[in-house]
């Protein structure tokens, strides 16, 4: 039950802070108005026929870097204002508090990559394995979400402030990306 206490208190600081939510889906969105509607003319030649479709896989694995990465920021805010504190002296077991900030990541992660893909829709973009494919889909990306999420709360713990965890996490989400 303290999970999901966590999870609504972190999902309530989300969206009072919705700048986290809109710049980490800014530069997705931005690759797949404009440079698949750019470089979808040049790619008919090679045999690719939609190019939102080729391109939005990898651009829902960015998203899913960056909605996790905003998370460990979410530490370094909480710790200034103090309520970071106040969470590890209540009366909550250290998994829940833990588990409650990895959970925010994800429903983070799967609202921004609905965005995408309803963007990715007017673009053409269809799934082609049914539904089948989209449970395949939604799995993938909660596993990525999860994983990274993890990672990047873990991260967050170890680094004394957010200049040098930004650039860890810039270090790690680039190179994967790439």
């Amino acid at each position: 039950m303290s999970v999901l206490v966590l999870l609504r208190r972190n999902i309530k600081w989300r969206f009072h802070n919705a700048f986290t939510i809109v710049i980490t889906i800014l530069q997705p969105i931005l690759w797949l108005i404009l440079y698949s509607t750019v470089a979808g003319q040049t790619m008919q030649g090679i045999g690719i026929g939609n190019y939102t479709a080729f391109i939005l896989p990898g651009l829902v694995v960015l998203v899913s870097f960056g909605a996790c990465s905003s998370s460990g920021i979410m530490n370094y805010l909480m710790k200034a204002d103090g309520s970071f504190y106040r969470i590890l002296i209540a009366p909550v077991k250290r998994s829940s508090i833990v588990l409650g900030q990895m959970l925010e990541a994800v429903l983070c992660t799967f609202f921004e990559v609905t965005i995408m893909f309803l963007v990715g829709l007017f673009f053409g973009v269809k799934i082609a394995s049914g539904w089948i494919g989209l449970g395949l889909i939604v799995l993938i990306v909660f596993m990525t979400a999860l994983f990274m999420s993890g990672l990047t709360y873990a991260i967050s713990l170890c680094l004394p402030n957010e200049v040098i965890y930004e650039t860890v996490m810039n270090a790690v989400v680039l190179q994967s990306f790439f």
